[in-house]
């Protein structure tokens, strides 16, 4: 065995060594950074080594074993010898050997090196976007954002200057911004922006009516009616009627809003004008206005350094911001995602329990990695729903959604019936439809719905789809590319392909591709150990140097061999499924090339030798 792996192992350093070589003599035809240059060219180099690694791993076997038999012949001189035996033990210990490596190489290193290779090429274009989205966050204020991207692309390329200057300016506006105690601190949550009120609040207690009355009163004794009112209005919405802490929640509410009120209808002073729409934006909260009252403290917040650190207006801003949140997104979200995104043109079906169905399609999806995929971005979404009886109801186009996991738990059972949703399913997709600007009121993108009689409407402005939300990730990454998914998602996905409008054969061809490629490469070495031994060298010779002449025709060889046997193996695998289904076919797959390896193994064992 050593024989055939220091012979093996000679042949594949070589096809490494010439494989390099040929990688590092390659042209660069993209403008790659100087750091990627030398790193292209080898792993170009290495991919062509990947790519020919199982002629080269044949073509080196074929020649190790017929090596290491021609020299050891002895034992063989009847059928089924022992000394067979013992050689098939070797053949089988070295053809799993070579095929582990083989079956990592197609499902792991390859597809390493392509996505390596194809981050290089993208990351002079990915610098470039980095620092133009990072600039225009500057110009528009938002500099811990320029500044992030910056970094990432300095990250990619330290010596990008552009980068570098952006990193300098936006450091110098945060320094400023914070030495003139104009912070402004993202939340990501209602809980989190209650933590900016001038009043500390325990986020695990905040739900106790005591605990909102505790805050209210609080507010109110600091005579803070907008406070008071806010939080005297939530802990009378969760208190019970006979909740002894009710009648004070009202009198403090009730209170609070007199003094606003009488506040607001005095002679217009300066400061009351301010207070003025302060109250009007507060306003717009009570009455769930939330898109004017996030307009009104946010023209506040930028109209002076001061309302930049006035407490209400941060506070309030940051409700109403979350309040939209939870309904539409904002339009500069998607400023900056088609450059960086996961995958494009992913279409499929989605059955309804009446028989109707939608068809869904996006040109592509950005993931927010921060969110652990848990909040992506489509591109230019089409929503085509078909009825009953497969007649066009109508159909929803809208330039960008944002998608969201929701609970079932939070949908009624009506909806889950309606729907059709399976109760193990825990989160379905959530689609924002309804976008708005950040700074302009008037700036709004609404869904378009056409209906099959020409009627045009713009709501709703969201949509659930009835698949789990994992079903919905595996959809964008198996669909487009059978051959680029993962073998987990490519198992669990040809189940589902016929639901959602795909052939479960093509699919369910290129999983048993995947899956009996082991199986099928040790017939094949099996078959070529036998090859060998008929062809074995004669006792008392040795390798030549002048063999390696003869090496390029075994390459040939291995190549068209491998090529045939290959397209075989795929055309078996497509009539097994055609033929039986994808159950019945994978069976049979299993067991014809179970067969295989043992006819071609009975096969070696019953070679012999004179000697």
């Amino acid at each position: 065995m050593k024989k055939i792996l220091g012979v093996l192992s000679f042949c594949l350093g070589l096809g490494f060594v010439i494989c390099i070589i040929i990688g590092f003599t390659t042209n660069i035809s993209f403008g790659a950074t100087k750091g990627s240059v030398s790193l292209y060219k080898f792993l170009t180099g290495l991919e062509y080594f990947l790519l020919y690694l199982p002629v080269i791993s044949m073509t080196g076997f074929v020649i190790s074993c017929s090596v290491h038999f021609g020299h050891n012949p002895e034992g063989s001189s009847s059928r089924f010898s022992k000394a067979m035996v013992g050689r098939y033990k070797v053949v089988m210990i070295c053809s799993i050997i070579i095929v582990g490596v083989l079956t990592l190489s197609a499902e792991v290193f390859g597809v390493l090196v392509k996505q390596k290779k194809t981050s290089i090429v993208n990351q002079p274009k990915l610098i470039n976007e980095y620092i133009k989205v990072g600039n225009n966050l500057y110009d528009n204020g938002y500099y811990e954002r320029a500044m992030r991207y910056a970094d990432a692309a300095l990250k990619l390329d330290p010596n990008a200057r552009e980068a570098s200057d952006l990193m300098d300016r936006s450091d110098v506006e945060m320094n400023r911004v914070t030495t003139s105690n104009l912070r402004f601190k993202l939340y990501e949550s209602v809980e989190e922006a209650l933590r900016t009120d001038k009043v500390v609040i325990d986020a695990e207690q905040i739900n106790e009516v005591y605990q909102y009355y505790l805050i209210a009163k609080e507010a109110f004794d600091k005579k803070e009616w907008f406070n008071a009112h806010y939080y005297a209005g939530i802990g009378i919405g969760l208190a019970t009627p006979k909740d002894p802490n009710l009648e004070e929640l009202k009198k403090i509410s009730m209170t609070a809003w007199n003094n606003l009120t009488e506040y607001h209808n005095l002679a217009k002073t300066e400061d009351q004008m301010i207070f003025d729409k302060k109250y009007e934006g507060y306003l717009a909260l009570v009455e769930k206005d939330d898109l004017k009252a996030y307009y009104i403290f946010r023209e506040l917040y930028q109209s002076s350094r001061e309302f930049q650190s006035d407490p209400d207006v941060i506070f309030y801003l940051k409700i109403a911001e979350n309040r939209i949140n939870e309904r539409c997104f904002f339009i500069d979200e998607t400023f900056e995602l088609e450059s960086f995104e996961n995958v494009n043109d992913v279409y499929f079906s989605c059955g309804y329990k009446d028989g109707s169905k939608d068809i869904i399609y996006f040109k592509g999806m950005t993931t927010v990695k921060e969110t652990g995929n848990s909040i992506q971005y489509l591109r230019d979404l089409t929503v085509t729903s078909i009825d009953p009886n497969g007649d066009l109801y109508r159909k929803m186009h809208v330039p960008y959604a944002k998608v969201l996991p929701v609970s079932v738990k939070t949908l009624t059972s009506t909806t889950k019936a309606l729907m059709g949703i399976d109760d193990k399913i825990n989160f379905i997709p959530y689609l924002m439809l309804k976008s708005v600007g950040r700074d302009k009121p008037n700036t709004e993108l609404f869904p378009e719905y056409t209906y099959a009689d020409g009627q045009i409407e713009t709501s709703p402005e969201y949509m659930l789809l009835s698949i789990s939300y994992d079903d919905f990730l595996m959809l964008e990454n198996a669909s487009s590319d059978p051959t680029a998914a993962s073998l987990a998602s490519l198992l669990k996905f040809v189940n589902n392909a016929n639901k959602y409008g795909y052939s479960e054969e093509i699919y369910g061809q290129s999983l048993m591709n995947r899956i009996f490629y082991p199986l099928w490469l040790l017939v094949l070495f099996v078959l070529l150990a036998s090859f060998s031994w008929n062809n074995r060298i004669g006792l008392n010779q040795y390798f030549k140097l002048s063999w390696i002449l003869v090496i390029p025709a075994f390459l040939v060889f291995g190549a068209v061999f491998y090529r045939v046997a290959m397209f075989g193996f795929r055309l078996l695998n497509y009539a097994f499924l055609v033929s039986l289904g994808f159950l019945p076919g994978m069976t049979a797959g299993f067991i014809i090339y179970t067969v295989l390896l043992i006819v071609v193994s009975l096969y070696f064992l019953g070679r012999q030798s004179k000697i």
